[in-house]
């Protein structure tokens, strides 16, 4: 109903319905072929665990009880329902292959819903369908996103759909609606919880007191009423547990916050780069910048990408930031930096998939499984390329430095064209 919805709005809906039909299917082939993603196979395991009692599973439960639910639903089906995995090893068989899609069909449509809702976005800011039809396309064909979602099996693909969802209910003014998707976000992946207080900062400034209790209390209470049935299996101790996730669990909260496992040298002590960014950006919009409802996608954009750029090179952290380039790339397709644009986000992804494919992605041909002697060859070859690039770490120190010589340029870039924009609209209300 909603893509029906979404493309009869769009005008030239026969070229997009061929594209969206492509990439179901191209990424629908891929999902069921690469069964072999180590960290996609764990959280399989974990979603199994979930059915003998073991609801909490440290920073991966959401994901895990999530993934559960699609379990429940392929044991309904009347296939044999023998295990798929031993010892991390797929076990082929038809019912296994459909156990494989069942598991990946959330993550394909997370993945798909995404370009509906980058649609929606660009559409609303940028008041121009065909500009929205171009960002939903790019993200629909960008080959990056398949390797990454649907064939490594990423789960935050989901946190990211979430956090383009509460985007878009901002803008929407639909402040209620956006605090719980970005609390169901954070419960997905904490990341998410450091985009609220740019949230809160947008409704001060513009004096919209009541808007800014519903998203907070609304966000608060979604996340309050997640723990409260955990407290009741679990007890007091759970939040004790909780509380140590950040240091424990995922990593992400306190890299933000300081440690920066990329130096060698750091204490794990300081202020990272990433929240002295965050820091300066909040005094920019709330001092500098005009409020508008693009500026929050520009905000969001600046402080993921730096915090990839700067802080861990994480394959899975790259699709956070990926649908906020994408709609900037395509709202500034024609503007006076579109070339500049277009090649760091080229760049962007060259040197990510260089830099993933040397430590995880060419170690087994992108998890495809090997059902020939060709593939085999084909995997061994790649694998061969991965060891050369991490032969003293010249391919993926270079690969790094692009990507993080990327990021900068592009964050730098975002920031001066909203001071530049500032100036310009104060000039013209002066004048």
């Amino acid at each position: 109903m909603i893509t029906k919805s979404f493309l009869s709005q769009e005008p030239n809906s026969q070229s997009f319905r061929i594209i969206f039909l492509i990439a179901i299917l191209i990424k629908s082939f891929f999902a069921v072929i690469t069964p072999s993603s180590y960290d996609f196979v764990n959280i399989v395991y974990g979603a199994f665990l979930v059915s003998n009692g073991r609801w909490f599973q440290g920073p991966y439960t959401f994901s895990v009880i999530f993934m559960n639910l699609f379990y429940r639903l392929w044991l309904l089906v009347p296939v044999d329902h023998s295990w798929i995995y031993l010892d991390h090893v797929f076990t082929p068989s038809p019912s296994g292959y459909l156990l494989l899609f069942m598991f990946k069909l959330p993550l394909l449509a997370f993945d798909m819903l995404t370009s509906l809702l980058i649609y929606k976005c660009v559409s609303i800011l940028a008041v121009n369908r065909r500009i929205a039809t171009l960002a939903a396309s790019v993200w629909l064909l960008n080959p990056y996103l398949t390797v990454a979602v649907e064939m490594d099996g990423t789960m935050d693909i989901i946190s990211t759909f979430l956090v383009v969802c509460a985007v878009y209910l901002f803008i929407r003014d639909r402040h209620v609606a956006s605090g719980v998707a970005l609390a169901v976000a954070t419960m997905a992946r904490f990341y998410p919880v450091f985009l609220v207080p740019f949230f809160a900062i947008f409704m001060l400034k513009e004096r919209r007191n009541r808007n800014f209790c519903l998203t907070l209390v609304s966000y608060f209470a979604s996340l309050a009423l997640a723990i409260i049935p955990f407290v009741a299996i679990y007890g007091t101790r759970f939040l004790g547990t909780l509380y140590q996730l950040p240091v424990g669990g995922n990593k992400e909260f306190i890299w933000f916050f300081g440690f920066r496992p990329n130096v060698a040298s750091t204490s794990g002590t300081e202020i990272s780069s990433v929240m002295t960014v965050a820091a300066v950006l909040a005094l920019l919009v709330l001092r500098v910048w005009k409020n508008d409802r693009r500026l929050i996608l520009d905000v969001i954009l600046i402080v993921l990408i730096i915090y990839v750029g700067l802080s861990h090179f994480n394959r899975y952290y790259t699709i956070w930031v990926i649908p906020f380039l994408t709609m900037d790339l395509a709202m500034n397709w024609k503007g006076a930096h579109g070339n500049v644009s277009r090649a760091l986000y080229c760049i962007f992804f060259i040197s990510a998939f260089i830099y993933n494919g040397a430590y995880w992605w060419f170690n087994d041909l992108l998890f495809i499984r090997e059902f020939t002697p060709q593939i085999a060859d084909m995997a061994a070859f790649m694998l061969e390329i991965g060891r050369n690039l991490r032969l003293g770490d010249l391919g993926t120190t270079f690969s790094q430095s692009i990507l993080a010589g990327a990021c900068i340029i592009y964050a730098s870039m975002v920031a001066i064209r909203n001071t530049l924009r500032t100036r310009l609209n104060s000039t013209r209300t002066t004048t």
